[in-house]
């Protein structure tokens, strides 16, 4: 996995290639649920480079459009995954 760095304009710069990869990997595994650094480092491709600020926006533009869920845990991090319904 390589990591772009983490600018100011990066989040906005993020590429129609990350969501249609984060919704592939989602695909192929309903049931993922991970957090920012986890997605970044596990669901998607190594020969891509995107930085943890694009796979955020990212991330919550696909909550705000209904196909994320975010889960807040009680050590304070955020978790996502498919918003099927289930708790």
């Amino acid at each position: 996995m390589s990591v772009a760095s983490d600018s100011p304009d990066a989040a906005d710069a993020a590429p129609e290639a990350l969501r249609s990869a984060l919704l592939a990997y989602l695909a192929t595994h309903p049931d993922a649920c991970d957090t920012a650094d986890g997605i970044l480092e596990w669901w998607l491709p190594a020969s891509e480079t995107w930085s943890l600020s694009q796979v955020e926006h990212t991330l919550e533009r696909l909550v705000q459009a209904g196909t994320l869920r975010r889960l807040p845990a009680l050590d304070g991090r955020v978790r996502y995954r498919l918003a099927t319904g289930r708790p």
